[in-house]
């Protein structure tokens, strides 16, 4: 594998692990159990209504993998989406790397560290015989469907065993776990919802048009995904053991409270989420204490419907300044808003301080938590100031 030089920092990646520099490194993440009990109790008292933020910092555009990740600096030489995904040493030598320096970092945002085995989000798709394909090493894996016709669902027969990327979490996990004496939270669970998985296994226009010509074939694919999720979850959760993380990259959920991405929603009208998502997420969200839900692009008609779900606490999306009182509106005082604060255009991560000012006096003292990207530690802190100062 080779020599990995850093430019500053501890250095996690060019020898084994140290067990005297790991128990402080453990010392450190052990500091944050209070911050922990702070976001918990957050979610689930609905009388705390101030705004929360996370920061996450970028890295250098040629290394796009860190930026997903968050943390800052870059390691030298760059480390590739693919290898990340799917080197679980070098994942972990990685992460360690960057645990460390984002906590040098001393923000006092909501993020907390972990370690995430992610290698893509195909490992329950992976259970119908989808694969990841990397076209390029620096960009996630695209997974291309395996039904190419919607009577095709009943000659499905998932199981995760046949999962390439499930079973390298699940091996991840496990030598994680041994090599830093469960020091550090494993994060838990990665998922994709139903029916955006029905547009990776089935194909996006398929998926769709059999809301209209094959609803039957539509909800028995549903169906199977969803019982394949609810292993996968209890699979996962049990290798983690009870030093576990819920939550998403941006932010930490309380325990037994599970994060769940629905993009492919945005595009069924009310009543076919009614039809075709809501059973299912009741499912899944029977499986925990409380629900997030994922989309982007700050749509606004799918509320009125995932408020009815049993557990729902919250949404996370991006809510323009527009958007934003009109979600608030249908949701009422109770539900979390986790949004990411765009000003720009697409891929921009800058925040004109005015516009950032404008948003944080709009939702002051609502149940809000703010995402915001900052490209350097210094640029964090900025914003940092300016959340106390016009959000608190």
């Amino acid at each position: 594998m080779g020599k990995r030089i850093l430019n500053h920092g501890a250095d996690w990646m060019n020898d084994p692990i140290d067990t005297q520099a790991l128990l402080r490194l453990g010392e450190r993440v052990a500091s944050y159990t209070p911050r922990v009990r702070e976001i918990e109790t957050f979610w689930n008292d609905p009388t705390l209504q101030e705004v929360q933020y996370f920061f996450a910092i970028l890295e250098d555009p040629q290394a796009p993998c860190q930026q997903r990740m968050g943390w800052l600096p870059r390691l030298d030489p760059p480390v590739t989406r693919q290898a990340i995904m799917e080197d679980m040493d070098l994942s972990l030598w990685a992460q360690l790397v960057l645990i460390d320096r984002r906590m040098n970092a001393g923000l006092g945002d909501m993020w907390t560290p972990s370690l995430w085995p992610l290698c893509g989000n195909s490992q329950c798709t992976g259970a119908f015989g989808c694969q990841d394909m990397f076209t390029d090493s620096m960009q996630y894996p695209w997974v291309h469907p395996v039904v190419d016709k919607p009577e095709g669902v009943y000659s499905l027969s998932p199981d995760l065993r046949k999962s390439a990327v499930a079973q390298r979490i699940l091996r991840a996990i496990d030598t994680w776990r041994e090599q830093t004496h469960d020091l550090i939270p494993i994060r838990v669970p990665d998922l994709q919802g139903p029916n955006t998985a029905a547009s990776q296994v089935l194909g996006a226009i398929q998926s769709l048009e059999m809301v209209m010509t094959h609803p039957d074939e539509l909800h028995r694919f549903l169906q199977l995904y969803t019982d394949v999720t609810l292993e996968w979850i209890r699979q996962e959760v049990a290798a983690a053991g009870d030093n576990v993380y819920w939550g998403t990259f941006h932010v930490r959920l309380p325990y037994r409270h599970m994060a769940i991405a629905g993009d492919s929603l945005v595009l069924i009208s009310p009543d076919q989420l009614r039809e075709f998502a809501v059973p299912y997420y009741t499912q899944l969200a029977a499986e925990s204490d409380g629900l997030c839900v994922h989309y982007c692009g700050g749509n606004t008609h799918l509320l009125p419907v995932l408020k009815e779900i049993p557990g729902f606490k919250g949404v996370d999306s991006q809510f323009s300044l527009e958007q934003y009182p009109v979600a608030r509106e249908i949701l009422g005082p109770e539900p979390i808003i986790l949004t990411l604060i765009l000003d720009g255009p697409p891929g921009s991560t800058e925040v004109r301080p005015e516009f950032l000012r404008q948003y944080l006096e709009m939702i002051r003292g609502d149940r809000t938590i703010i995402w915001l990207r900052a490209r350097t530690v210094d640029e964090a802190r900025r914003l940092e100031e300016m959340v106390h100062t016009y959000g608190r």
